[in-house]
């Protein structure tokens, strides 16, 4: 017989993450939505995803003042070439911050 609990899709999964850190962002517990989205990271989601996981959690090492890892996110997510659907390039505008002329 069949297991009848259908396992989760890794994109499922994902996202359930990227929303769980998402919550813990907004509740100011950067470090534990540090480990969730390095979870979806890991895990692996789609190139879409993916960029926006690593823009938030550039975003959060920028809360807690590791700047040196919010860049190396950024930049990466940067290199996927994602293009935002509002025309708004999110992480060109995190990096400017901190690029140094």
């Amino acid at each position: 017989m069949k297991n009848n609990k259908a396992k989760l899709s890794r994109s499922h999964q994902a996202i359930i993450l990227m929303q769980q850190a998402k919550q813990l962002f907004e509740s100011n517990n950067y470090n534990e939505a540090i480990q969730y989205y390095t979870r979806v990271i890991d895990l692996g989601t789609t190139l879409n995803n993916l960029a926006y996981t690593l823009y938030m959690r550039g975003c959060t090492y920028e809360a807690v003042g590791n700047i040196e890892e919010a860049c190396i996110d950024w930049n990466e997510a940067q290199k996927l070439n994602i293009v935002h659907s509002l025309g708004v390039d999110f992480v060109e505008e995190a990096l400017s911050k901190y690029q140094v002329n």
